[in-house]
């Protein structure tokens, strides 16, 4: 993604603000929101004093604004707190959604440089990020602790989606899921797969043998997806997958290939709520015959399966 305009994760919002020397620059914080919003409350925007920004709240209905409270806000030095749609009293600025956004915009200080650089640091665990009524900043990883009247916002790591496979389809869902901006690695025994998926700048790792098992870092924000045809591959991979907390584990095949893959992971000691975790067939939509298709319907299920379990970044 070369349009850093397009970044919306809390990650890269901090950064980019972290990475502007002049200090220039508010947090945009959306605190709640009620009907229709395309963002849940948290970390969104990052906004320059030159109008550069990072982010956003709405699909364009409230950013010009926006960008104009953030600037007085930054020339007062003041939080600011400013509300849009349903009983905002803004009759300027609609909402068509006819929902609400409420919003607090924090001018970047000093004090707040070292939560925002642990929160950045933490690139593979979550945690919160707790916002003062005077605009103060605190990181917490791990589960979150009491309140006391602050804003408590959870941030989870990025999706990372590990595919591991062969051919076209592999390289399509590593494209696409790359474009969705998940941290993404292809595996593969094949050296022609790795070739174009390092020229897509996605990083690789070769897959050496039938009975390699390959560092696959998995946590519990990692997907795997494994694009096979020829089968033979995935028995000792889809063992050591599903003993592993990675969040979506999906396998490529037909409902009979399905079936002979459980005969052979049961085979090799996967229990039944191990093998009960596998998405097979492979992707949202069955009986896919585009290889596009089918990474879009893949990445679909897996933003699927996050959302069921972690709701939001």
């Amino acid at each position: 993604m070369n349009d850093d305009s397009l970044l919306s994760h809390p990650h890269d919002i901090a950064a980019h603000a972290l990475a502007r020397e002049d200090g220039e620059v508010a947090l945009v914080f959306v605190t709640a929101v009620e009907g229709g919003s395309v963002r849940a409350p948290g970390l969104r925007m990052a906004i320059a004093r030159d109008g550069g920004v990072i982010g956003f709240v709405s699909n364009g209905c409230v950013e010009a604004d926006l960008i104009a409270t953030a600037q007085r806000a930054m020339a007062d030095g003041a939080v600011t707190a400013v509300s849009y749609g349903r009983d905002s009293g803004r009759i300027d600025i609609v909402l068509p959604c006819g929902g609400r956004v409420d919003l607090t915009v924090v001018p970047l200080a000093p004090r707040h440089r070292a939560a925002l650089a642990a929160m950045v640091a933490d690139t593979r665990r979550s945690g919160q990020l707790v916002l003062s009524a005077s605009g103060g900043l605190a990181w917490q990883p791990g589960a979150a602790g009491p309140a006391g009247g602050r804003q408590v916002f959870p941030v989870h790591p990025k999706i990372r989606l590990v595919v591991i496979g062969v051919g076209t389809e592999a390289l399509l869902l590593a494209r696409l899921a790359s474009g969705a901006d998940m941290q993404v690695e292809v595996v593969s025994p094949d050296e022609i797969t790795l070739e174009r998926a390092g020229a897509l700048g996605i990083p690789v790792q070769p897959l050496l043998g039938l009975s390699s098992s390959p560092a696959l870092r998995i946590d519990p924000l990692t997907a795997v997806a494994l694009m096979f045809h020829d089968h033979e591959w995935e028995t000792r991979l889809l063992a050591d997958v599903l003993a592993s907390p990675a969040f979506y584990v999906g396998a490529l095949g037909s409902t009979r290939a399905h079936g002979r893959r459980i005969e052979a992971l049961r085979a090799a000691g996967c229990g039944r709520d191990a093998l009960e975790r596998i998405r097979a067939p492979i992707g949202m939509v069955h009986r896919l015959r585009d290889p596009n298709l089918l990474a879009a319907s893949v990445i679909a299920e897996v933003a699927a399966a996050f959302q069921e379990r972690f709701e939001a970044f």
